[in-house]
């Protein structure tokens, strides 16, 4: 059964992309299974049984359709719809099992919760601790995530949640007591902010600090933005800002994002308003300590996903806020028991997290085999944020330990990841659909309007052929007098120009109508000289 529901999930996450799809099985015979199984026993692939037909039918039939396959009563089915974490997922741990039903109380998912405690928790771990130099050089922590939804489903309250869960309180500057020694994440909380310019990245972690110059002849005050803290949380539940600040001429929060993903160093460059000195800082590489959660609405996800040639989406950790409600458990949500990794020795530069060896085995044959073979472009992170989410994971359910990554933690991962691969796969089905519409839109537009102009050309050719009719039928009034008849097939069709002939059905009707000509039967005469 668990087979067969997660191809059923797969199915679900190929309908808005796929144009047919099917599910198909080995003969009823040969249970639990597979297709070598069935062509051993002689059969071919025509006899293959239908489990759920092209197109798919309705969420009842398909049910039926499992259970009469298996022959079996089925427990309840895991989560169909694309992203959602199985129950089975939540109870591997207490910690897992509380963020769960944490999400029930305030009738909220718990994936996005966790994808956001998951950042958080990582951003209040040392910039010291770094990746192993799997492939390449040593590499940051910094994990960013996407709480993709439709407005009002919960991604600023998940936010919020999430913060709550882990007791994790914000940071409110006072110059003053940092002055006097009161420093550190432990002591000050963590800054959060709302996303900025890529400028405002690196201001993040300085702050306009007095000192006194002495180097004069005379001490006087000096203020300058110096480096203040290592640790900065970007949360902004409408991400939509981020297409705003980049499509600004000369912005640089794209480039900035996506060297912050690997700690890259960051330069920051501040001017004193009414002053032509600066001061510059660097944030050097492997320093500083960023996480980021954004909010995404679906219509926004296609500003994301076209900068797949930068390298921006595969970075990220998508989680819906979509999905059925979770049985209400109303609690009143206590903190979780949690707290962060132990500082490395401050005289320590970069302690390389542990990873299992067979980890890392297998993260470089993945790079090997996306080298050799070009895979899909949106996978050419997926090693790397794997082991930071599952890092991120170590982190949350062994509090107070330094990171690692061990088989279970990269098991969860894995979980994880494949999730956000799968909403992500639902934010471009849903970007394809809206480009696919809106082109439908443009063309069947196009289409009224050509038809529309077509009406309005025959329409002028109707009514000059019209008002040509009246003046042969005047001209004949004035030669035959007022009472002269003229037959329409004769001396009028006569009088129209062979290239108008084709519009003279119609003329004739239009002049009858607007009073040009008086009509009985197949003869007209003059009912007034036109204008």
């Amino acid at each position: 059964p668990a087979g067969l529901y997660h191809a059923r999930q797969v199915m679900d996450a190929l309908k808005p992309i796929a144009e047919m799809v099917g599910m198909y099985g080995p003969k009823p015979t040969l249970r639990k299974s597979d297709l070598s199984d069935h062509l051993d026993a002689g059969y071919t692939m025509d006899d293959l049984e239908e489990v759920i037909p092209l197109h798919g039918p309705t969420s009842a039939t398909v049910d039926v359709k499992i259970e009469q396959y298996t022959e079996q009563t089925l427990p309840d089915p895991e989560p169909t719809m694309p992203g959602l974490l199985p129950d089975t997922f939540w109870a591997q741990h207490p910690t897992l099992r509380a963020i769960r039903s944490a999400a029930a109380s305030r009738m909220l998912r718990p994936e996005p919760i966790l994808a956001s405690i998951l950042v958080t928790a990582i951003t209040c771990t040392s910039p010291k601790y770094v990746l192993p130099p799997i492939v390449g050089a040593p590499g940051s922590l910094n994990l960013f995530t996407l709480l993709y939804g439709s407005s009002g489903m919960g991604k600023s309250t998940s936010l919020s949640t999430a913060r709550n869960l882990l007791g994790v309180p914000n940071e409110r500057w006072d110059a003053e007591e940092y002055q006097l020694g009161a420093r550190g994440i432990d002591i000050r909380g963590l800054m959060t902010v709302r996303l900025g310019s890529g400028e405002g990245i690196a201001h993040a972690f300085a702050e306009k600090l007095t000192t006194t110059d002495t180097s004069g002849t005379r001490p006087k005050a000096v203020t300058r933005l110096q480096r203040v803290r290592d640790h900065v949380l970007i949360a902004d539940s409408e991400g939509s800002a981020l297409a705003a600040h980049q499509g600004r001429a000369g912005a640089t929060i794209g480039p900035v994002l996506l060297s912050a993903f690997s700690g890259e160093p960051l330069l920051s460059t501040y001017s004193k308003r009414g002053t032509d000195s600066a001061v510059d800082f660097d944030l050097e590489p492997l320093s500083y300590r960023l996480g980021i959660i954004l909010g995404i609405q679906p219509d926004i996800a296609g500003h994301y996903l076209e900068q797949a040639g930068t390298g921006w989406p595969q970075r990220l950790l998508w989680m819906t806020v979509h999905g059925p409600l979770l049985p209400e458990d109303i609690i009143e949500i206590q903190p979780l028991t949690w707290s962060r990794p132990p500082d490395p020795p401050p005289d320590a530069q970069q302690v390389q997290i542990e990873v299992a060896p067979a980890i890392a085995d297998q993260l470089r044959q993945q790079v090997r085999t996306y080298r050799e073979t070009g895979s899909n472009p949106l996978d050419s992170h997926a090693g790397l944020l794997r082991l930071k989410v599952a890092a991120a994971i170590h982190v949350l359910l062994n509090p107070g330990t330094p990171p690692a990554v061990t088989p279970d933690d990269w098991a969860m991962a894995t979980e994880i990841v494949s999730a956000s691969d799968m909403v992500r796969g639902v934010a471009q089905a849903h970007v394809i659909n809206k480009a696919r519409d809106a082109s439908k839109q443009r063309a069947e537009m196009k289409a009224h309007e050509t038809v529309a102009a077509q009406r309005a050309a025959d329409h002028d050719q109707v009514q000059r052929v019209a008002k040509g009719l009246a003046r042969i039928a005047n001209k004949h009034a004035a030669d035959h007098g007022p009472d002269h008849w003229c037959s329409g097939s004769a001396c009028l069709r006569r009088g129209v120009a062979g290239r108008d002939r084709g519009w003279f059905e119609e003329a004739v009707e239009y002049a009858v109508e607007r009073g040009l000509l008086e009509a009985d039967g197949s003869r007209y005469r003059s009912a007034r000289v036109p204008q």
